[in-house]
């Protein structure tokens, strides 16, 4: 099994303001991970996500698939792009984790 974290940011279907998550991807070896197109995209990509308690973490003890500048990543590549969010996460602002659903 592979397992890719991202930070994300999404807006619920019931609220307006938008919230910043740690989602997590796991996917079996014969699968793909999800897109770079996705990952880049300036409008919304919709994935299926379940929210997990268990995995919750603040934002400074998070390792994420890969980071410019981050001697902590995962991967030494860099996605090529900054993400825009709405905010900046403070380093130790709890994220809530959820899962993607794969079918």
């Amino acid at each position: 099994m592979n397992l890719d974290v991202y930070l994300a940011q999404i807006i619920p279907h019931e609220v307006t303001d938008p919230q910043l998550i740690r989602l997590v991807d796991e996917y079996h070896n014969l699968e793909l991970p999800l897109s770079k197109d996705g990952l880049t995209s300036t409008i919304r990509t919709t994935l299926r996500i379940i929210r997990d308690t268990r995995c919750d973490t603040s934002y400074l003890q998070t390792q994420f698939r890969t980071g410019p500048g981050d001697s902590m990543a995962i991967l030494p590549e860099r996605l090529g792009y900054q993400p825009k969010f709405e905010r900046t996460p403070s380093i130790g602002e709890m994220l809530p984790c959820d899962r993607t659903v794969r079918r």
